[in-house]
């Protein structure tokens, strides 16, 4: 199992994660899944938990997979190597994780999510076209920063959604 990409700290530093575009994020996320009508839910990547606490307060079923045990995840696992049976979640959620991974590994990740989704899987990826420009500044004996200047939010999602799903036997691909 490949190590995990984020330290736990970062998920919950007061306010420096959960910015405007991030509740953004969550909200679409949440919407997405909700529009599937799924009985049951595989969320791949805890993050800090807010669209999995959203979902399961609104009465869906919510399994969280996630190689980062210090997150609590209801399994441990990697993305490419799910330890669940074929197609056994309705919907499958990605959100702000495939970044995290290598590239030669993105494929893999996605057909497992597909092997173990029935009906959908959800992924949503950071949307970086709205960015100005983005410096990102490493010195010694410090943690390294980052500094993002983007342009206001536009349209309808401050995120790319990519939905698979299976209808009729047909694979459909809609970006959204």
């Amino acid at each position: 199992m490949r190590e995990k990409q984020e330290n736990r700290d970062n998920y919950f530093a007061h306010g420096r994660y959960d910015h405007f575009g991030r509740w953004a994020s969550y909200f679409y996320q949440a919407k997405n899944v909700m529009k599937t009508n799924p009985e049951n839910i595989l969320e791949v990547g805890v993050g800090n938990g807010v669209t999995t606490n959203y979902l399961k307060s609104q009465g869906y079923k919510v399994t969280v997979a996630d190689i980062a045990e210090d997150l609590k995840p209801d399994v441990v696992a990697d993305i490419v190597a799910l330890p669940f049976s074929n197609r056994e979640f309705d919907t499958v959620m990605a959100c702000e994780i495939l970044e995290h991974i290598p590239f030669e590994d993105s494929m893999k990740a996605l057909k497992e999510l597909y092997r173990v989704s029935k009906n959908y899987v959800v992924v949503s990826l950071p949307d970086h076209r709205k960015v100005l420009f983005s410096v990102s500044v490493k010195l010694p004996f410090c943690r390294e920063r980052y500094l993002s200047v983007r342009l206001p939010i536009l349209g309808d999602s401050p995120r790319t959604k990519l939905i698979f799903g299976r209808l009729a036997g047909r694979t459909i691909l809609s970006l959204k």
